[in-house]
């Protein structure tokens, strides 16, 4: 099905590779150089399901509100194939990304689709001599202007390194 997106021009998927400058500038310059409407943040060690892209698809039909800024989705984990964190309370539901885990006590890791023109409203900070600064800075910003359709339906396979940020994140 993929394929068939991209042979009907639905979706476009380019790969730019550089010098490992950090996450936050990576991301900073994926959404610079993005051309489609939506842009999802997938880390060199992680990889999307094999339905992922024909449920963001489907997903991105039921948020044309300009209060929505994009999708949630859960992640799960390759070891042990299992949820990372928890799964969301109900189905489907309308939500800021801050609530979901303050609020409605959500953990662990989600991926995040956004609208490509959102994350460029929010650009990750330039620190010099940092190379990671947690999603959460740029994700909770978003939270206070928009909210995001979380669905319960786990689109990426996370793999924790050993000495990957996850694992030293604190």
């Amino acid at each position: 099905l993929i394929q068939d997106f991209i042979n009907e021009g639905i979706i476009n998927i380019r790969f730019h590779r550089h010098d490992n400058c950090g996450k936050m500038k990576t991301h900073k310059r994926g959404a610079e150089m993005a051309h489609g409407e939506l842009f999802v943040c997938i880390d060199a060690d992680d990889w999307l399901t094999e339905n992922a892209v024909e449920q963001i698809i489907y997903d991105s039909k039921k948020i044309s509100d300009q209060n929505i800024a994009g999708m949630m989705y859960l992640d799960y984990d390759g070891e042990t194939d299992t949820i990372v964190g928890t799964g969301f309370p109900w189905k489907e539901k309308i939500c800021n990304s801050y609530d979901v885990y303050n609020k409605h006590g959500v953990k662990g890791d989600k991926t995040f689709v956004f609208k490509t023109s959102v994350i460029r409203e929010f650009p990750f900070p330039e620190i010099e001599n940092e190379k990671f600064v947690p999603e959460t800075l740029v994700y909770n910003r978003i939270a206070y202007k928009y909210s995001l359709l979380c669905v319960n339906i786990p689109i990426k396979r996370v793999e924790y390194l050993p000495d990957g940020y996850t694992n030293h994140y604190f």
